[in-house]
């Protein structure tokens, strides 16, 4: 099968978005589950800002 080459890149960059879209919010949960008020914060402000 021939897929033009952009399409093949536009599906590689929406595939990386959603695997660091993916990461940024398992951190950001673990960090706003943490008893440390610096990393509680931090974890709320990483989940404002997705």
């Amino acid at each position: 099968m021939h897929t033009h080459f952009s399409a093949m890149a536009a599906l590689g960059a929406f595939l990386g978005i959603v695997v660091v879209g993916t990461f940024w919010r398992l951190i950001a949960a673990h960090l706003t589950a943490s008893n440390s008020s610096f990393a509680n914060h931090l974890g709320k402000a990483m989940a404002f800002q997705y």
